[in-house]
């Protein structure tokens, strides 16, 4: 296998000390990602601050100039703000993959939990 969760995930799927340390691994992963994230929109917010200052400030160099004065150009849109939009476009998709992993998790934890449970002779649909 190439990639070391999809090995994980097919321990897992063996037994159930496989699957109890891939949930620890997981919630590792998720605290950890957890703080990314907070940094990221924190930076992501003070970036579309930044900008919308830049327009609130093109937009006061407006009001302020004379009737009849060359109207100032308008701003840019900076790498910052580019960043930042990116990043907060981003953000929600990786809290779903995130979300996807948990749930895959605790399928192969019901599906092992419905394997280990002893056949029941009395059931109907024998």
């Amino acid at each position: 296998m190439l990639f070391r969760t999809d090995r994980l995930f097919a321990e897992a799927a063996r037994s159930p000390e496989h699957c109890d340390k891939l949930l620890k691994r997981l919630q590792r992963a998720r605290a950890w990602l957890l703080v990314i994230f907070i940094l990221i929109a924190c930076l992501a917010a003070a970036g579309l601050c930044y900008e919308f200052s830049r327009i609130m400030r093109f937009l006061d160099a407006i009001v302020i100039s004379p009737p009849g004065s060359k109207t100032p150009d308008p701003p840019q849109l900076s790498l910052i703000a580019l960043l930042s939009t990116m990043a907060m476009l981003t953000l929600p998709f990786e809290w779903a993959t995130i979300l996807h992993a948990d749930a895959c998790v605790k399928m192969l934890l019901i599906l092992q939990q419905q394997q280990a449970r002893p056949a029941d002779p009395d059931s109907p649909g024998k």
